[in-house]
C-alpha cells in the first residue's frame, strides 16, 4: 500500500504563511509534487460542505473516526529535535 503524504496548513497561520520561506527555515516540510498547501479557513470550508452535502458529513465522520492526536509538546525529545531541524540561515 503506498501512502499519500500531506501536509494543509489551515486557519489564519495557513491563509498568511509564506511556504516556501516555512520550508525554507525548516518550519515546514519539503515534500515534492507541491503537496505543502495553505488551505486557509478550513474548519469554516468544511462547516460549509457539511451544512449542504451528507456525503461530505459522511466523509467528515470517516476522517474524524481515523485521526488521532500526537501531543508532541509532552514527548521528551520534541524541543530538541525541533530546534535542530531549523534552518535559519546565517546572516
Amino acid at each position: 500500500m503506498r501512502l499519500l503524504m500531506a501536509v494543509m496548513v489551515a486557519g489564519a497561520f495557513g491563509s498568511y504563511i509564506r511556504i516556501e520561506s516555512a520550508q525554507r527555515i525548516g518550519l515546514l516540510p519539503v515534500i515534492p509534487g507541491g503537496r505543502v498547501v495553505a488551505v486557509g479557513n478550513a474548519a469554516g470550508d468544511g462547516a460549509r460542505l457539511a451544512l449542504v452535502s451528507r456525503s461530505q458529513r459522511e466523509l467528515a465522520r470517516e476522517l474524524a473516526a481515523r485521526a488521532r492526536h500526537i501531543e508532541l509538546s509532552a514527548h521528551p525529545d520534541f524541543r530538541r529535535e525541533f530546534l535542530q531541524a531549523l534552518q535559519f540561515p546565517v546572516i
